[in-house]
């Protein structure tokens, strides 16, 4: 079987409105707001420029539906956060 890579999209705001309305405005971090999740503790490593912070399996699972459908890269991350709670960030 062969692994088929594909190329990934560049965010749009109709991904930043669809992610907004499923998790409301706290449930989505951007450009600053964004950074605390996705800049590792040595400073030396960051990430994606949006984050999702979904309380829901069916919010996981909506959120990786869209992404899925339009090539948004995701990664899934628990660390960062001062807390146990999953977030996912977007590579955007």
């Amino acid at each position: 079987m062969r692994l088929l890579r594909r190329y990934f999209c560049i965010n749009t705001n109709s991904s930043i409105i669809f992610f907004r309305n499923l998790l409301g405005e706290e449930g989505v971090k951007i450009n600053d707001e964004a950074r605390k999740y996705t800049v590792d503790w040595t400073g030396n490593f960051s990430g994606g420029n949006l984050v999702c912070l979904p309380g829901t399996t069916s919010q996981v699972s909506a959120i990786l539906r869209f992404c899925n459908e339009r090539s948004i890269g995701v990664v899934p991350q628990g660390g960062n956060t001062g807390r146990v709670k999953v977030h996912l960030m977007l590579l955007l």
